[in-house]
């Protein structure tokens, strides 16, 4: 059998990933795969019971990484569940694609990839932030390869989510908001809302409330869209700088350009996630908005819906022992 390093040369060279399937087990420690043609980092921490697929954790951002998740709730976490924990392509360990492939199809092929070369034939997920529209659409298009689903203050309704910033954002900057109304943006944004399409107005409207962010002290507003708490705020910015890794922005450029049409995403598969699955939301998340995780959560058929209310979009930093109990619960349900 060749070694691993060797696999990973020959995969570089002639993207065949098929062929070196069997050199990935899942063991414990950190690894390299090379899945569609990019080298994907990825960790095994702690032991699941007889039975239990592995949770494989997928991050925000987009563009973010895994480890400060890792570092805090996932130790807990794997006192009881195997985890693997995955930087998505172009974020944290993982290889930027040479292609500059970034389409969401492409993070869910990984994920599908990542399982298929472990020899795994099922896999539990969670999905956090823009983790959350992975896992979605990787369980509506593999619906049999997922034990469990659990999505965490997941971006499943990108329009709704913009409403929620523009609440906000009114209320604290309401000068500098007259003043975007009277842009191009801020007249397109109006003009959109005397119609019925929700993808007219998200777009418009995100760029009305990016512009007031430019003039504004726009940390402080994201902040208090991610922590209810803001010594969880510091805590995090700490964990990010010990982690040395940076989100270079170049996943949220493009799926945030006036091309894009990623503002106007909307998870509408519910049907086909048939499998046990648990929607997670901070009650204060002000990127997301709880209300946006009630409604998934209602679209799902037989799905638990769990508020935490003294969180925001970090419920895992913010609640550590409930995420820890409900999590663990519900993943032992039988």
């Amino acid at each position: 059998m060749l070694p691993r390093f060797i696999c990973i040369m020959v995969l570089a060279l002639w993207f065949r990933p098929a062929q070196c399937a069997s050199l990935s087990p899942v063991v414990r420690g950190e690894h390299n795969v090379v899945v569609n043609g990019v080298r994907l980092w990825y960790k095994v921490a702690g032991s699941g019971q007889p039975g239990e697929a592995p949770l494989v954790y997928l991050h925000g951002g987009p563009g973010y990484n895994s480890y400060s998740f890792e570092k805090t709730i996932g130790q807990r976490l794997e006192r009881h569940v195997q985890i693997i924990y995955l930087d998505e392509r172009g974020s944290g360990r993982s290889e930027r694609p040479w292609g500059g492939d970034y389409t969401l199809s492409s993070f869910v092929e990984d994920l599908e990839g990542l399982r298929s070369s472990l020899g795994l034939s099922q896999i539990s997920i969670m999905g956090h932030s823009f983790g959350g529209t992975i896992a979605l659409e990787y369980a509506a298009r593999y619906p049999s390869h997922v034990q469990k689903l659990i999505i965490v203050d997941g971006a499943a309704d990108l329009p709704a989510a913009f409403g929620v910033w523009r609440q906000e954002i009114e209320q604290r900057y309401p000068q500098e908001w007259a003043a975007a109304l009277k842009s191009a943006a801020g007249a397109q944004m109006l003009a959109a809302e005397k119609g019925s399409d929700a993808c007219a107005v998200a777009k418009p409207e995100f760029n009305v409330e990016m512009s007031v962010l430019q003039k504004v002290d726009s940390n402080e507003f994201h902040h208090w869209q991610q922590f209810h708490d803001q010594r969880f705020e510091k805590e995090q910015e700490a964990l990010d700088a010990s982690s040395g890794l940076k989100n270079t922005g170049e996943i949220g450029r493009i799926y945030f350009d006036s091309t894009s049409q990623f503002p106007c995403y909307r998870f509408a598969q519910a049907s086909k996630l048939t499998m046990p699955t648990l929607v997670i939301a901070g009650k204060y998340d002000g990127a997301i908005g709880v209300e946006q995780m009630r409604a998934l959560a209602a679209s799902v058929n037989g799905s638990q819906f769990d508020e935490f209310d003294q969180s925001g979009h970090f419920p895992y930093a913010e609640e550590p022992s409930k995420f820890e109990h409900d999590v663990l619960a519900f993943l032992a349900q039988r």
